[in-house]
């Protein structure tokens, strides 16, 4: 299987499986601007996003299943320009 990432500017392209990290961090990280991580204590809500990411592929595209697609799409956030200052 193989993943591919892609912006919210590039759905059409997507002929498959989506995982929508784009909704995914407002949802689980709503004090957060898109596409920045969260400073301070942040690494406990990280591992929270994370577990939903890796539950979602399990269930998407889990290795037992036997119509796991070829393709995942990866729909991102756009990156922000400046890394927070507690890098």
């Amino acid at each position: 299987m193989r993943a591919i990432l892609c912006d919210a500017n590039q759905l059409e392209l997507a002929s498959g499986p989506l995982v929508r990290w784009d909704l995914a961090w407002p949802l689980f990280l709503p004090d957060c601007v898109p596409g920045t991580l969260p400073e301070g204590g942040g690494a406990q809500r990280l591992t929270i996003i994370g577990r939903w990411f890796w539950e979602h592929m399990g269930i998407t595209a889990g290795r037992l299943r036997p119509d796991a697609p070829d393709a995942l799409w990866l729909v991102c956030l756009p990156r922000s320009p400046t890394p927070p200052a507690s890098w």
